[in-house]
């Protein structure tokens, strides 16, 4: 057997549907799909092949998919946060399209209302570092800073941080940041960085069983492996270095 793997990058919306087409003349087996925005569905559904999601979800395809339980630990995030005092929310990144941004949007936006506090300002940058550039000149033009600012990914947050200390803000203490990845660096940043772990090795393996189960039985019901997120607590939201993971 062999078998595909399409990533389909935010800044591109054509190059998804040129590298589907071109699996027609690989003969592939099947198809593990990370989507940002594209392919369709119908697109999916033209090559008639076995297909996996992995992380994020296609609009309007349903089937198989393995990705992180996005929603529900933004919601715990924003819950540990608002704990700590914080009231006033920016989301960074609100800028990406993919179904990952929408489910941590909406788990921020449950988890205030169900405190009773204003929807997050949002910030409509890229998720990239010269986005938590962005995002951070774009909280100093605000009339009314907030003391919280959720990032949707590392990346935007490991610019966001230096930048708004080089501004005079006191990341931690003033403000609260947080990112999504754990990715290395988020260990090794000063202030360090509280974030989720997604465990994306685990959801590749967990896609790539759920495509082998696919092709040795096409007629098999749909399977939503949801995989559990990790609140890793560091310096950057006030916690303390070596809090355990929640």
């Amino acid at each position: 057997s062999s078998f595909a793997s399409v990533a389909a990058p935010g800044r591109c919306r054509a190059r998804p549907g040129r590298s589907l087409r071109r699996l027609r003349e690989h003969r592939v087996d099947g198809i593990l799909l990370c989507p940002a925005i594209g392919p369709t569905a119908a697109e999916i559904g033209d090559l008639g092949l076995p297909c996996v999601q992995a992380m994020r979800r296609a609009p309007g395809l349903a089937g198989d998919f393995a990705g992180p339980a996005d929603r529900e630990r933004m919601e715990a995030l924003a819950g540990h946060l608002i704990a700590g005092g914080r009231r006033r929310f920016a989301f960074a990144g609100a800028g990406m399209l993919h179904s990952g941004v929408r489910e941590r949007l909406d788990g921020l936006r449950r988890a205030l209302r169900r405190n009773g506090l204003p929807p997050p300002v949002l910030l409509r940058t890229p998720g990239t570092r010269a986005g938590g550039e962005a995002a951070a000149q774009l909280l100093q033009a605000l009339p009314q800073r907030p003391d919280a600012l959720v990032c949707v990914n590392d990346v935007l947050a490991f610019a966001a941080i230096p930048a708004l200390q080089r501004a005079g803000w006191g990341v931690g203490g003033e403000i609260a940041v947080t990112g999504i990845g754990d990715v290395a660096e988020a260990a090794t940043l000063r202030p360090a960085l509280t974030t989720l772990r997604t465990e994306p090795r685990r959801i590749g393996e967990t896609a790539v069983r759920l495509l082998l189960r696919r092709v040795q039985d096409p007629e098999a019901a749909a399977e939503q492996a949801i995989l559990p997120t990790r609140l890793v607590v560091r310096e950057s939201c006030g916690g303390a270095r070596g809090v355990p993971e929640i």
